[in-house]
């Protein structure tokens, strides 16, 4: 595949979350509410991301 694909698909795929972010930094009334909901986003995105790498582990482990 050539580098320009991967790019593309990388810089769409930040735009829901860039969306997502918007919408909730905009009901924060100050600051820390605002970083708070930054690391809670974040920390969230990071447990989908870790639990479907596992779950893929799991089903190829499955397979052979």
């Amino acid at each position: 595949m050539k580098f320009s694909a991967y790019f593309i698909v990388s810089a769409v795929a930040l735009v829901p979350h860039a969306l997502i972010w918007y919408y909730f930094s905009l009901r924060a009334d100050d600051p820390v509410s605002f970083i708070a909901l930054t690391a809670l986003i974040t920390f969230l995105l990071s447990m989908v991301f870790i639990f479907f790498a596992w779950v893929g582990i799991k089903m190829r482990a499955r397979k052979s």
